[in-house]
C-alpha cells in the first residue's frame, strides 16, 4: 500500500478503513481515492482551512522547510521564482549543492536515496 494511503486512511474509523480494505481489490484506484478525498473534505472543513492557510514554506538564514520542494534553477531568486503549484508538487526531488538546504517531504526517503529498505531521514550530505 502506498504511503500516503495511510495518512487517507487515518481520517476513517476502524470500520470504514476496514471496508475500504476489503470491497476495493484496486485499493489505489482514482475512485477509491476521489471517496477519500470527498469523505475529507466533508468532514475535516476546520483542518482543510487551517492547512491552507499555512504558508507555502519557512525560511531561516541556512534553511527552508517545504513541501515538495523550491525552484533552485532561479538560485537567488528563489523565493520570487518559485510557483505555490512547485512548492507543494515538484517532481523528481533534487539532491546536491544549494544556496541553502532545502528540507522537503513529498517523496518518500526510500525514494529519493534509491534504497527501497531505507525509510529514515535522507540527507544527501550537501543542501538536502
Amino acid at each position: 500500500m502506498p504511503y500516503y494511503l495511510e495518512t487517507l486512511l487515518s481520517f476513517l474509523d476502524e470500520a470504514q478503513r476496514e471496508y475500504f480494505r476489503a470491497a476495493d481489490d484496486d485499493f489505489c484506484s482514482e475512485a477509491t481515492l476521489r471517496i477519500l478525498r470527498d469523505h475529507i473534505l466533508k468532514t475535516e472543513p476546520e483542518l482543510l482551512a487551517w492547512l491552507s492557510d499555512l504558508p507555502c514554506y519557512y525560511k531561516t538564514d541556512t534553511q527552508v522547510f517545504v513541501h515538495a520542494g523550491v525552484d533552485e534553477e532561479a538560485q537567488e531568486l528563489w523565493e520570487l521564482g518559485t510557483t505555490e503549484e512547485y512548492m507543494l508538487g515538484k517532481y523528481p526531488p533534487t539532491t546536491g549543492k544549494f544556496l541553502i538546504t532545502v528540507i522537503a517531504g513529498h517523496v518518500g526517503s526510500s525514494e529519493v536515496s534509491g534504497d527501497p529498505s531505507f525509510h529514515g531521514i535522507y540527507f544527501d550530505g550537501e543542501s538536502h
